[in-house]
Order: structure tokens, then sequence, then C-alpha cells
């Protein structure tokens, strides 16, 4: 009987819807690990080390100067003109069916570039989880014949998944990041395994060609581990509460003004 059963679980392993969700969810990780590298060495590399040498008038204002170029960008070269990256994620998590464009990502590339190079208050991982959900879900659509219908929701948490591996250096943390961003009680369960094989793709790939070491260096003495994260424990509450603020503001009616 026991040998019936696992005889059972192998067939089902090696079946082959199961083995082409593997190679998909690994091929996955590997393309968004070499798009979030090309970013970081553009963004970092290139564009941030530019400017470092302007004079420090000029220094001033390009940050603004960066988010001019990027709204040029995100109208003339995208047909999403909106600057958000991480949140789109969650709304196309829950939409019944997901429309993040491949051809959108060369625009958000170069948008995200300028306001993160140019010195905005960002970090790379926004734009790195855009591009891995974008990347799985277009993924998905190149090879809808040989997939479930289901399987996009899996693709775009997988390369979310990836996207934050590849950034952090954490594939745990994109696993975990993927899987409970998009609610806030419970998990995308059934993404599981692809979202691991595509983080563990990601980071492997991310680490061969840009290093193994630690997005911030003191963070290997314990005693600077535990401060941040009990500074990170008072922040992160207040971080929250003021960011919804903002939304809601943002949300808000706006106040037509007359001319007198």
């Amino acid at each position: 009987m026991i040998t019936k059963l696992l005889e059972s679980v192998k067939r089902s392993l090696v079946s082959s819807y199961f083995a082409r969700v593997v190679v998909i969810a690994i091929g996955t990780g590997v393309v968004i690990a070499v798009l979030v590298a090309a970013f970081e060495k553009f963004t970092v590399d290139v564009l941030a080390d530019q400017i470092s040498d302007w004079p420090m008038m000029w220094l001033a204002t390009a940050p603004l100067f960066g988010l001019v170029v990027s709204a040029i960008i995100l109208r003339y070269l995208t047909g999403d003109q909106s600057p958000a990256t991480s949140d789109l994620y969650i709304r196309e998590y829950h939409e019944r069916h997901p429309s993040l464009s491949l051809k959108d990502l060369p625009g958000k590339f170069l948008a995200g570039a300028a306001t993160i190079g140019m010195g905005g208050a960002v970090g790379l991982e926004g734009p790195s989880i855009y591009f891995g959900s974008a990347t799985g879900l277009g993924i998905y659509h190149r090879g809808v014949q040989w997939l479930r219908r289901e399987d996009a929701q899996l693709l775009l948490t997988a390369g979310a998944a990836a996207g934050v591996a590849a950034v952090f250096k954490a594939p745990a943390t994109g696993v975990l990041f993927a899987l409970e961003v998009p609610y806030r009680v419970d998990l995308a369960r059934r993404a599981l395994l692809p979202a691991l094989l595509a983080s563990a793709a990601s980071y492997t790939t991310y680490v061969a060609l840009v290093g193994s070491e630690t997005v911030v260096p003191f963070l290997g003495d314990p005693a600077a581990r535990l401060g941040l994260g009990i500074e990170d424990l008072g922040e992160a509450p207040l971080f929250s509460e003021v960011y919804e603020a903002l939304e809601r503001l943002s949300d808000a009616p706006s106040v037509e003004v007359v001319d007198l």
C-alpha cells in the first residue's frame, strides 16, 4: 500500500505539467536576475557615479531633474503613466486577468533609473519587484499554450519573489514577500513551489553576476542587527500610517479653483 502511494506521488512529480512549471519558474528567475543586475549596474555604477562629480549646486537639483525626466519617460514611452512599481504587483495579483505588459518595461526601467540614479529618495526594490512580476506574467502570456489559466497568478508571484531575492540577495525574503504581501492575513500558498524555484534561480544568477557582498555591510555585527531591528520595530508602524494617510489624501476629490 505504501509502495503504491509513493509510486503515485513520484508519477505526479515527474508529470509533464510539473516539469513545465519547474523549468518555466527557474527560467523566470534567471531572466529576472539578469534584468535586475543590469538595472543596478546602469543606475548605480553609471548614472549615480556620473552625477557624483557634479558641482554641489547641480547636485542639489539633481533629484528634481530626475523626477522630471522620469515623468517625461512615463508619459511618452509607456502606456501606464503611473509611477507605481511594487504597488502594481499587489493590484495585479487580485485582478481576474492581470494586465502588466512587457512593452512598458523599457520605459519603467529608464524612469526608475532616472529617479534613483539622480538621487531620488527611493531604492532599487520597487522597480525590481515590478520587473519581476511583469516578466513573470509576460513569460506566462508567451507560454500560455503549455500552462493553465491559474498559472498567470503563479508566475506573477514567482516573478515578484525573484525580483526581491535578487535585489536583496535573500531568496527566503523574496518568497515570504511575494506570498504574504498580497494579503494581510493569508498566504498565496499555491505559488510556494514556483516562488521557491524562481527565487533560488534568481539569487544564484544574481550573485554570479554581481557578487555575494551583503547589501548593508555593517549588518555582519550581531549588535548592529539587533539595534536596527529595534529601531525598525518602532518606525515601521509610523511609516505605514503616514504612507496610508498620503494615499488617502491622493485619492480625495480634487477641489476646483475658481479664478476671481
